[in-house]
């Protein structure tokens, strides 16, 4: 397939990759054109690779709620998506959510097990779109390289937990039959003491409070604004 730098190449036929037939099942129409518009910032800002991640994901879910009789509001399927996939969110209130989304009728696992990565948003626009963008100018470059960076760290810092678990097990020290380690790095706002994962600060390029001001999207009004709306969280 012939690229042209700044360009999209359409395919004769469809890819069959995991965001065309995810985008089928779910009839998100004029999805490639969006992802496409929005990564090269046709008219508009450009989107970062984990930007057009949400975006896509959060129109599967749209679409999976759209057949049940949970009330659609303004900011209702960004909310949820967030309760979902955030890591910044309680274990509690994810169960509380899939539990609000089961009741209405959504099946939460297969909707999840249809969330697409940004690495796979990156390999359809690329590879089945033919879409490049001018590297030399892409501040998105600088991005995917700071993710890289931190990411390499966190499995380090993993695969070192794991082997010193291991040899505590082996000494008798601690007793667990099987264990899983996580890493995640989370940034703390100075001004609004709101937390962000890495990889969300990276995607908003900011906190909430610097766009929308610390009064309106502190987190106890946001607690409140969205218990007041949802009904389903404390």
């Amino acid at each position: 397939m012939n690229q042209q730098r700044g360009t999209t190449v359409e395919p004769e036929d469809g890819c069959g990759c995991k965001v065309e037939r995810v985008a089928e099942q779910y009839e998100l129409s004029r999805i490639d054109e969006v992802l496409v518009s929005r990564w090269l910032g046709e008219g508009s800002e450009r989107y970062s690779l984990r930007r057009l991640e949400t975006h896509f994901n959060e129109r599967v879910l749209e679409s999976a709620m759209a057949e049940t009789p949970i009330p659609m509001l303004d900011g209702d399927v960004t909310h949820l998506h967030e309760r979902l996939c955030d890591g910044s969110v309680s274990a509690g209130q994810r169960a509380e959510t899939e539990n609000y989304l089961k009741r209405a009728g959504v099946n939460v696992e297969r909707v999840r097990n249809d969330f697409v990565s940004h690495q796979t948003i990156h390999t359809h626009l690329r590879e089945c779109l033919g879409a490049t963008r001018d590297r030399t100018a892409d501040p998105e470059s600088r991005v995917e390289k700071a993710d890289k960076t931190v990411l390499s760290l966190q499995n380090r810092m993993r695969l070192v937990t794991e082997e010193t678990v291991e040899r505590l097990k082996r000494a008798d020290v601690v007793t667990l039959d099987s264990f899983d380690v996580y890493v995640d790095t989370t940034v703390v706002c100075g001004e609004c003491d709101r937390s962000l994962s890495f990889p969300e600060l990276l995607d908003r390029g900011n906190c909430r409070c610097q766009t929308d001001g610390r009064s309106a999207d502190s987190p106890s009004v946001e607690r409140q604004r969205n218990g007041e709306k949802a009904g389903y969280v404390e």
